[in-house]
């Protein structure tokens, strides 16, 4: 994805409208017209790169949150010494909590990789 600042036009657009911007918000932000948006939005080419730039846009959160979980990790660990027992409670039932579903989702995605591998050699 280019440098926002230089995008004009169509991919200015689909950035827009990737972002969630309603036809009149990408045209402002594009500089084209609201008829455009409205007629590039029915494309199946501007329809794909609107999805890889969310795509896109999704990478960078999730590794924001992946950066942000180790501190949150580190804060959670901190608090299974803490003073109060509520506190200890409350942090190993968060540990707990989220062990469990990070497992089952990556279950989840062994046995789609699986199956996939499966399918492509069918």
């Amino acid at each position: 994805m280019a440098t926002e600042g230089a995008l004009t036009g169509k991919e200015a657009a689909a950035l827009a409208v990737a972002r969630g911007a309603t036809p009149n918000q990408a045209a402002a932000e594009s500089g084209a017209s609201v008829r455009s948006i409205v007629r590039w939005n029915n494309e199946p080419e501007f329809q794909t790169r609107v999805r890889e730039i969310r795509r896109e846009l999704l990478d960078n959160v999730l590794g924001a949150l992946s950066d942000a979980g180790v501190e949150a990790v580190t804060a959670l660990r901190a608090s299974l010494t803490a003073d109060s027992d509520a506190v200890r409670v409350r942090a190993a039932q968060a540990i707990l909590t989220n062990v469990v579903s990070l497992r089952a989702a990556l279950d989840v995605e062994e046995r789609l990789a699986r199956l996939e591998a499966q399918q492509e050699h069918q």
